[in-house]
This record gives C-alpha cells, sequence and structure tokens, in this order.
C-alpha cells in the first residue's frame, strides 16, 4: 500500500515495450553542458542520447501505450488511452497535429514500409489500418476480444504479425 501511495503522489512514465540488444552497457551522465535528466547510454561504438521529452496526452490511466516513428525518420507516432493519435517533429519534438476517431483506445502501432499506412492495434481487439495521406480509416479487422498488444509488419509489407492478451499470435497477409 505503502508503494501505491508513493507512485499515486509522483509523477511516473513507465516503459512498455523495449526492443534493444545490447550487451555491457555502460550507464552515465553525459557531459556536463547538458541539462538535468539527460543521459547517454554507451557501449562500444553505440552512443544512445535522450533529445526530448514530449507530453500532451491526456494524463489517464496507462497513459500513452504506443510510439512508431515514421519511414521518413522525421515524424514520431504516438497513440495513448485519451483515444488519441498524435504526430510529433522527430527533429524539434514539436506536436504536429492530431486526431481522433470513436475508436477504442490504440495499445500498439506499425507503420507500412512506404509510409502510407498507419496499422493500430486496439483495446476492443480490433486493428484498424489508416491513410497515413488523409488520416482516413481504410479498413478494419478483428484480431480477437482481446486487447491488441503488439503489431510487426514485415520488410515488404505483405505481413502482419499481431499479438493480443490471450498469448496468441496471429499472422495476417495483406493484399
Amino acid at each position: 500500500m505503502k508503494l501505491l501511495r508513493f507512485l499515486k503522489s509522483r509523477p511516473v512514465i513507465i516503459v512498455l515495450a523495449i526492443a534493444v540488444n545490447i550487451t555491457g552497457i555502460d550507464v552515465h551522465s553525459s557531459s556536463s553542458n547538458l541539462p538535468i535528466g539527460k543521459s547517454t547510454i554507451t557501449q562500444s561504438q553505440l552512443q544512445i542520447q535522450l533529445v526530448h521529452t514530449v507530453t500532451g496526452h491526456k494524463k489517464v490511466t496507462f497513459g500513452v501505450r504506443a510510439v512508431a516513428i515514421s519511414s521518413s525518420g522525421q515524424t514520431l507516432i504516438s497513440a495513448g488511452r485519451d483515444n488519441t493519435i498524435k504526430f510529433w517533429d522527430l527533429r524539434t519534438g514539436k506536436l504536429l497535429h492530431e486526431f481522433t476517431d470513436n475508436f477504442s483506445s490504440v495499445e500498439s502501432l506499425a507503420i507500412s514500409p512506404d509510409g502510407k499506412i498507419l496499422i493500430c492495434g486496439n483495446y476492443d481487439g480490433s486493428i484498424k489500418l489508416w491513410s497515413l495521406e488523409t488520416l482516413k480509416p481504410l479498413h478494419t479487422f478483428q484480431d480477437g476480444s482481446t486487447s491488441v498488444l503488439g503489431l510487426a509488419l514485415s520488410r515488404d509489407g505483405k505481413t502482419l504479425a499481431s499479438s493480443n492478451e490471450d498469448s496468441i499470435i496471429h499472422i495476417w497477409q495483406i493484399k
């Protein structure tokens, strides 16, 4: 109970998933001229540095559930339990635009290799494909009855894998 009271009284950042394979990590403060809170993770020639922290989703239970970076590498897309999808300039960290729809909260995101389609895995078990050019829905289908927690798209954009709370992974062909 003390831990719950402690967590409720402080802002908490939760990282839901990280896909990085690094061994022998040395975590240390970066150069002294960076603002407090910036850090660098290095190993051999690999260097990871915090560049931006973006906020803007409403603070609701479980907050931001999914992020993806556009194929151009210029835009970050985030989705949260506030039923919004937001687009951020990766260079500046500024909000570019957002949209909402009468969809269930988004739990996972994937972007097609050509950068034209955004795929959203939703809390209600649906998967929705959106045109990134028009921000209009293209297709919706049901993965199951539980939250779609993960999405992965093949390099050619023709195979989609989805995972859900029932510990099931589905493999879909996109034509």
